[in-house]
């Protein structure tokens, strides 16, 4: 089923995706896919679009625009549908696993795009899910005046990033107040999460803590199962690993990633950006059998300390996400470096060459923007 799989979408790709047609006249292999980086994502997403959705993209596809952690920001589409297929697999061992279910209400932590004010800036309710803007956690007074809605809403599970789910402990242990006594289950994402963190939130919360390795680009990627081994979601990705020894199927190197539902915008033998450790083929006392994850190094994040306020990474993050969002993506990648002696702020930014003259405007927009989040 996986090689089926594999090369249906490559098929389809060598025909369909002008980045790929040029291999056409070659016999059908995975290993004449080249590696596909985000530097050619971002700036050849036209190339990458199958001929199906050229025409019609902002009409009837997804589109999801990846947080730019590593300096460089994506948007990548779906067709709906597609979409839906690739989530599948990980809500059947969600379900199959710990018992989670779409149905069931979901407490998480998201970016937003600056325009909502009141009570919406701070907390938004969706179909079976609460979302709570991450600025809660750099200001106690703020995040103490959404517990109350917590509560209210009475989530069945979490979906949170490592480091906020330390500082939601250290908050909610401040406050003497936990509004999550009913929570089932937590899953962390984007981040290595740390056996003491672990330990920390099993002591806390008694109840089971996931780890799902994935991205915008790829949706789930591995998910952890009841005996702490991280799968790879064979059915909705191919993984890989590439070092100085080539692209080999296990081993330690960069993640080399295929999504086997993508026919909007294939990613074929895509660099995820991240080294893993990753197995060979084996048994599970799970009952899976196929690759582990072993290792993923260097998705690790901490808090920042700026003249006696705690900030979290993902607030400069919001900062690329928001000016983006009004220009138009016009930031192509960035980085920033906090002196902590002066606590002063530097943000180095890469437009693209195409910016119209807007360098000033982006920059004004930038400087509003750490006002706003007060970060200076």
């Amino acid at each position: 089923m996986l090689n089926n799989r594999l090369n249906e979408i490559e098929r389809f790709a060598i025909h369909n995706v002008d980045k790929y047609k040029d291999l056409a006249n070659l016999k059908l292999e995975h290993n004449i896919f080249p590696i596909l980086t985000k530097k050619e994502v971002q700036s050849e997403p036209n190339a990458l679009l199958s001929d199906k959705y050229r025409n019609v993209l902002y009409q009837t596809l997804l589109s999801m625009s990846t947080s730019g952690s590593s300096g460089m920001p994506l948007e990548i589409f779906w067709d709906i549908k597609d979409y839906h297929r690739s989530m599948l697999d990980l809500w059947r061992l969600r379900k199959s696993w710990y018992g989670i279910t779409p149905n069931m209400k979901c407490l998480s932590f998201s970016v937003y795009n600056g325009s909502l004010s009141g009570d919406e800036k701070y907390v938004l309710f969706e179909k079976n899910k609460m979302l709570v803007n991450r600025k809660v956690f750099g200001n106690y007074d703020r995040f103490s005046k959404v517990l109350d809605l917590i509560e209210s809403y009475n989530p069945d599970w979490l979906y949170i990033q490592p480091l906020l789910l330390n500082m939601l402990i250290d908050n909610l242990e401040k406050s003497g107040f936990n509004p999550l006594k009913n929570i089932k289950y937590i899953e962390t994402v984007g981040e290595v999460r740390t056996e003491a963190l672990q330990k920390k939130a099993r002591n806390f919360f008694n109840v089971p803590i996931v780890n799902l390795y994935g991205s915008e680009e790829m949706n789930g990627i591995a998910y952890e199962c009841p005996y702490h081994n991280l799968h790879v979601i064979s059915s909705n990705v191919y993984v890989e690993c590439y070092n100085d020894k080539g692209i080999l199927s296990h081993g330690v190197g960069r993640a080399i990633i295929t999504n086997l539902h993508n026919y909007a915008m294939p990613l074929i033998r895509y660099d995820q950006g991240d080294i893993i450790e990753l197995s060979d083929n084996q048994q599970c006392k799970c009952g899976c059998y196929g690759k582990i994850i072993e290792n993923v190094f260097g998705r690790t994040n901490s808090i920042l300390n700026i003249d006696g306020v705690d900030h979290t990474p993902y607030e400069f993050n919001e900062i690329i996400y928001k000016v983006n969002g009004v220009f138009d993506n016009i930031i192509t990648n960035y980085r920033f470096e906090i002196k902590k002696s002066t606590s002063h702020i530097y943000i180095y930014v890469g437009l693209k060459k195409n910016h119209g003259g807007w360098k000033n405007e982006v920059f004004k927009s930038i400087e509003g923007n750490v006002t706003e989040h007060e970060l200076n």
